[in-house]
């Protein structure tokens, strides 16, 4: 799929007949381009299949979410996690984790605009891949001595710093205009959290259960 966003992000940009009249178009110049260049059978068949695909990967993101959630919650990591974890006897599935996740979503877009969102959702992507590099980095050698069967050796602090400092690049490009609520709103939720985690969590949640052999 990400392979596919590429081709098509740059098939979208070769086909752009005038960079200066695109770049007015502001959020519109998708369909702009795709007015000026393809005709109306063909650029709704197009349109079609965004939106199913659309659809699907929405589909996809809120069963991640809510497994996740759920995931967090069964192991009690998260406020009303009680209720978080309940599975529906009928089904067998998540279904409190599934609603509060599609809800809270919903709640989202009700509030900021949707390329804010993407930009927001992508600053958070990458903070998710940044957080293990870096504890991985600040305990590599001290509380994490024993290594996995495949390891970069001497190599991986190095990688890690590479990494962390790409990541916080592509930080700092997600917050600029016309995204820069992204800042506002990411900072806000880190700040959230660290006030429920310091407040609260931290007294509360004493790590996942441990599984005995």
């Amino acid at each position: 799929s990400a392979i596919f966003g590429w081709v098509l992000l740059i098939s979208i940009v070769i086909a752009i007949p005038d960079m200066t009249e695109a770049a007015k178009q502001g959020d519109q110049v998708f369909n702009w381009t795709l007015t000026s260049v393809l005709p109306k059978p063909l650029r709704n068949l197009l349109l079609g299949g965004i939106v199913v695909a659309q659809y699907l990967c929405g589909l996809a993101t809120l069963t991640s979410a809510s497994r996740m959630l759920f995931a967090f919650a069964r192991d009690g990591g998260l406020p009303c996690s009680g209720l978080l974890r309940r599975v529906n006897p009928a089904n067998q599935t998540p279904s409190v984790a599934i609603w509060a996740a599609g809800v809270g979503a919903v709640l989202f877009t009700l509030f900021i605009s949707y390329t804010t969102i993407a930009a927001i959702s992508t600053v958070f992507l990458y903070i998710s891949y940044c957080l293990p590099i870096a504890l991985g980095f600040w305990s590599h050698g001290k509380s994490w001595t024993q290594m996995g069967p495949w390891q970069l050796g001497v190599w991986y602090k190095p990688l890690a710093i590479v990494s962390v400092l790409g990541c916080l690049f592509l930080l700092f490009i997600g917050v600029q205009p016309p995204n820069e609520i992204a800042l506002k709103v990411v900072g806000g939720l880190l700040l959230a959290q660290a006030v429920v985690w310091w407040g609260w969590e931290r007294r509360r949640f004493k790590g996942p259960p441990e599984i005995k052999p």
